[in-house]
């Protein structure tokens, strides 16, 4: 199933509002090579992709069903499920959250967990700890303007006029940044920067973290 015929399905299903953070995420989570779960109202998850199941340490199948917060360890799973709680009350925003493996193969893994709420529940995505808390400037200021408008969902036509490129100049700093994410295409590549922390999950409009932007 492609991502766009997927996306017409949940919208029809009235999982996602329009013109929200789910308008995007939302297209991800029929790509199963994504670092993106959905979790219900019990946080049970009902959707995962490959790169999310492989980060865990878990099998798909193995996945579906279960606890999300039960696939943590340790004292912080209390504070996880009462943070998630509170944004499934809220219906808005999300947070990041620091937390170690459970099921990881070679032992306890400590894992940045980003949450964001949805009209059906949350989506949850997964990264390196490290990688959230030491972030490194890899976007110039244009790249960071250009992935937070992608990530709003606006188009080529609108950025342009919005940052006074041309359009070759929009095409050119998205590919380097499909390049540096290793995405394969706009969806991809916001799903990749919110999973890598660059845009901040708790943030609407989208917002990249100040610490992967290049100084002047």
């Amino acid at each position: 199933m492609s991502s766009m015929t997927g996306l017409s399905l949940l919208r029809d299903h009235g999982d996602f509002p329009a013109e929200s953070t789910a308008d995007v995420v939302g297209r991800f989570f029929d790509l199963h090579a994504t670092n993106a779960g959905l979790v219900d109202a019990q946080l049970v998850l009902r959707k995962v992709g490959g790169e999310f199941a492989t980060r865990l340490g878990v099998d798909p199948d193995n996945l579906i069903g279960r606890d999300f917060v039960d696939l943590f360890r340790g004292e912080t799973r209390s504070t996880l499920r009462g943070q998630c709680v509170r944004l499934l009350t809220d219906g808005k925003g999300g947070f990041g959250h620091t937390a170690e493996i459970v099921d990881a193969d070679r032992g306890p893994s400590a894992v940045r967990v980003f949450v964001i709420a949805v009209r059906s529940g949350l989506m949850v995505t997964v990264s390196p700890s490290a990688s959230a808390d030491s972030p490194k400037p890899i976007l110039s200021n244009i790249d960071a303007r250009i992935l937070e408008a992608i990530a709003l969902g606006q188009s080529t036509v609108h950025i342009t006029s919005r940052l006074y490129l041309s359009r070759q100049g929009v095409d050119y700093h998205v590919g380097t940044m499909l390049r540096k994410l290793k995405a394969a295409n706009r969806a991809a590549l916001v799903s990749r920067a919110y999973s890598l922390g660059i845009l901040d999950p708790g943030s609407w409009p989208p917002r990249v973290q100040p610490g992967f932007v290049k100084q002047a």
